[in-house]
């Protein structure tokens, strides 16, 4: 018997493709969300070694130059020391906001999936698929 698959239910690919985009997502979330974390723990180390210096002439400071003020920064220096401070936090949100990007892009993936094969299987281009009993009675 010879039949062709003329559309995709779009429940049934909205279905799939949460149960399949956290799934596949779940493992480079987390290794994301682990780098993310170790590049913020570097940057904030990098960061609080920069100290404001200052000209001296004979015990009088003369200059105090403070590098974040200067560049803006001091607001991004306190944010990543409160986000490196807060480690497990920090990777949890990361690693839960990356999963949910992840299987939304997974589902919206399915869905354009569905509704294109829809319309190819409406014109009759669907797949054909060739079914045999192997049952003898």
């Amino acid at each position: 018997m010879r039949y062709t698959i003329r559309g995709i239910s779009v429940g049934s690919a909205l279905r799939l493709g949460i149960t399949l985009g956290w799934i596949v997502v779940l493992g480079p979330a987390l290794g994301l969300a682990g780098i993310a974390v170790l590049l913020l723990n570097r940057l904030n180390q990098a960061l609080s070694q920069i100290t404001p210096f200052s000209f001296n002439l004979l015990g009088q400071e003369l200059a105090r130059i403070d590098v974040l003020d200067l560049l803006k920064l001091q607001y991004a220096a306190h944010t990543v020391g409160q986000a490196a401070a807060h480690a497990q936090a920090t990777f949890l949100g990361l690693a839960g906001l990356l999963l949910l990007t992840g299987t939304l892009l997974m589902v919206i993936g399915a869905l354009v999936f569905a509704l294109a094969y829809n319309l190819i299987g409406q014109l009759g281009w669907g797949l054909r698929v060739e079914l045999r009993s192997n049952l003898t009675d």
